[in-house]
């Protein structure tokens, strides 16, 4: 029970994120025209996730995921959706990062060795791949009325842009958190 207390709390913590960054996302969406569209936080959140805890959050963001294609969705997706949309929206970055631990470019976890060269691109080969992943499937189940290019570049570029200002958020705020939740000298 004691091993898998890390992993289940690592789950939490990375379903918190994303589903923070989604509700985050619904909440400035709803006052700032296009901003849903335009800047896909939680993609920016699932990088992190995993880049923060690894492969073991699989769980806590296909929750996340599965929860946001419910409670948020513009159409009305059924069970078989959620779950195929969720698969796709967290497989992606599961095997980009996998490969690229793989293949040795750059340590991600350790977050005083890592090359932001290398988290920049595992932002965009992700969200490429999710981008095209997300289209194919939606072209097959979900009568789409706008221009396949104009669809699969908002995609890219929302994640891309959501991924750098999340993790790029993170990273520069980190810092300043923890000196205000440091205990005093």
């Amino acid at each position: 029970m004691t091993i898998l207390m890390p992993m289940i709390n690592d789950n939490i913590k990375a379903f918190i994120l994303v589903f923070g960054a989604i509700v985050m996302s619904v909440l400035i969406g709803s006052t700032v025209e296009g901003f849903k569209g335009l800047i896909t936080l939680a993609f920016g959140a699932k990088i992190l996730a995993i880049l923060l805890w690894g492969y073991r959050v699989v769980l806590g963001l296909l929750l996340a995921k599965g929860l946001q294609y419910y409670f948020f969705s513009s159409f009305d997706p059924n069970l078989e959706m959620i779950i195929s949309l969720s698969i796709i929206a967290v497989l992606p970055l599961i095997i980009v990062f996998y490969l690229m631990r793989l293949s040795g470019v750059g340590s991600l976890l350790l977050l005083p060795e890592i090359d932001f060269r290398h988290v920049l691109f595992f932002i965009i080969l992700a969200g490429f791949i999710t981008s095209i992943s997300k289209f194919m499937y939606m072209l097959g189940h979900i009568d789409l009325s706008v221009n396949a290019g104009s669809f699969f570049v908002s995609a890219l570029l929302g994640q891309v842009l959501g991924g750098l200002l999340f993790v790029y958020g993170a990273v520069k705020l980190t810092p300043w958190i923890h000196s205000l939740f440091a205990p005093s000298k």
